[in-house]
């Protein structure tokens, strides 16, 4: 990650040409998780959001699986029109969030 990103996201603080830690950053570093992603689930947990960022956080390291296209042409068509109504104008956290939870209604 690119250290602007980490300055952004609240991780490092550069003073005098010095990076340092924060205490934000340790608790990224803490997570072992991507830093963007560690810093969204604080703030999710911040507005009680928790149950749905740890969703995000799991689903994210294999969000390119969750829409595998298999099959022939048509099948990935067809595949492509059932993917639409799960597909959020916000983006692809809440596009996987509407997954996860059409699956557990899907579950019963």
């Amino acid at each position: 990650m690119d250290i602007r990103n980490l300055i952004q996201l609240g991780a490092v603080l550069l003073k005098n040409d010095v990076l340092n830690l924060t205490t934000d950053g340790l608790k990224l570093v803490r997570l072992g998780i991507e830093p963007w992603l560690g810093k969204l689930k604080f703030q999710c947990f911040e507005h009680r959001l928790g149950k749905e960022v740890l969703v995000l956080v799991a689903i994210m390291p294999n969000a390119n699986s969750i829409f595998c296209r298999v099959g022939n042409e048509e099948d990935m068509l067809q595949f492509d029109h059932y993917k639409v109504q799960f597909c959020h104008s916000n983006g692809d956290l809440l596009t996987l969030l509407y997954v996860y939870k059409g699956v557990l209604v899907c579950m019963g």
